[in-house]
């Protein structure tokens, strides 16, 4: 086992949990850097060496929690339904984290940092499906945008709904799909 490997995911860790407590607590993302460090009990230099800003440890924390089983789930074959049901569960576990984060609007907010990631994972999806590049960059950013503000109205709503109901309601756009 590499230790400084495993230190490295242990600090990064840290922080993201870290992050997690105190946008609960200040209810806003707009968290500085040295806020950060303090309430982690790291210094700027280490931060640094892991992160370079404040959003990317939210971006860190939503790959951790979001994105990072999507690969497999493809992998093994599991269908539309379960997968995007496993996505928006994944959310649930920093419910009240997500819901502040989600509401920053502008460069470099979580909204913005979301349709990004997703639409990259969409391109490699629907890269199965057409060689034409043009229509590839469209249906991708089409649905990871769907998918994302569907996903922000329901973490604003508070979630109240489950995340498999949410997940059908996101499914009914897919022409053709059943479920």
């Amino acid at each position: 086992i590499d230790l400084s490997k495993e230190n490295t995911m242990d600090l990064k860790k840290l922080i993201a949990l870290r992050l997690i407590d105190i946008i609960t607590e200040n209810k806003t993302s707009k968290i500085t850097v040295t806020q950060l460090c303090d309430t982690a009990g790291v210094s700027r230099t280490t931060f640094y060496k892991h992160f370079k800003d404040v959003y990317e440890v939210i971006e860190y924390i939503f790959i951790q929690d979001a994105m990072r089983n999507m690969d497999m789930y493809v992998k093994n074959k599991l269908n539309a339904r379960i997968i995007m049901e496993n996505w928006f569960a994944s959310f649930c576990i920093h419910k009240e984290f997500y819901r502040i984060a989600i509401a920053e609007n502008g460069q470099n907010s979580l909204i913005e940092t979301i349709i990004s990631l997703v639409e990259e994972y969409n391109r490699k999806i629907f890269s199965t499906i057409t060689d034409d590049e043009t229509e590839l960059e469209y249906c991708a950013y089409k649905y990871s945008v769907l998918q994302v503000m569907l996903m922000k109205k329901w973490m604003l709503d508070g979630m109240k709904i489950p995340p498999e109901k949410i997940a059908k309601i996101f499914l009914t756009d897919y022409i053709g799909l059943q479920f």
